[in-house]
């Protein structure tokens, strides 16, 4: 549970202009910049994805950072995401009986990737082989014992789990709303994410 809650943390022609929702527009250089996850929308993200297992994001905290760069091509950008100090927290309910383990894990940690924009679609889809191996849990629980610090390579996950492709929507210029889109799990079961929001820290990926 663990590795698919921290997998889901990474996680990746034009419409119709509508006055009260949403604009599906090309993203040139306004996805450019930093930006900041918004985390009750990231905790009904991962609810999502932990619900086909029996799980349930209750709550996370921390500085979650996507940032995203441009590079003279406006169908390639590079994708930064920074994660500082977060802790998550899940429920799960175990496979026999009416019995659920909490688990809390505080972890930190970066990794960037090549980023494909197809505006028609309005995909973006990173690398399907990021490295994750940056990230770092710094502490972990199940029921309120504490279990320890542990090194947590992701690379495999993602290589199992397929490559990271996100359907995009601006909402006016400084919010983003991105949907992550997965295929079934190992086991068959669907996954049918929630979206979650991105507000934009400042025009510069250099600087929030």
């Amino acid at each position: 549970m663990l590795a698919l809650a921290l997998l889901a943390l990474v996680l990746v022609g034009p419409g119709q202009a509508r006055a009260d929702g949403p604009r599906a527009v090309q993203p040139g250089d306004r996805l450019s910049g930093q930006w900041r996850a918004d985390m009750d929308s990231m905790r009904d993200y991962l609810t999502s994805v932990l619900e086909p297992i029996g799980g349930h994001c209750l709550s996370i905290h921390g500085s979650m950072i996507y940032g995203f760069r441009t590079t003279g091509d406006p169908r390639l950008h590079a994708m930064e995401h920074s994660v500082a100090g977060t802790t998550v927290t899940i429920k799960r309910q175990r496979a026999r009986g009416t019995r659920s383990d909490t688990v809390v894990f505080l972890y930190s940690g970066s990794y960037s990737a090549p980023l494909t924009v197809r505006a028609g679609e309005r995909i973006l889809e990173t690398s399907r082989n990021p490295d994750f191996s940056n990230f770092f849990v710094e502490g972990f629980s199940v029921n309120g014992v504490f279990v320890g610090e542990m090194d947590f390579d992701l690379t495999g996950l993602s290589q199992a789990f397929g490559g990271n492709v996100m359907r995009y929507e601006f909402v006016g210029d400084n919010t983003l709303r991105l949907t992550p889109i997965f295929p079934p799990s190992p086991d068959g079961v669907p996954i049918h994410p929630r979206p979650f929001i991105l507000h934009r820290l400042s025009h510069d990926p250099d600087r929030r």
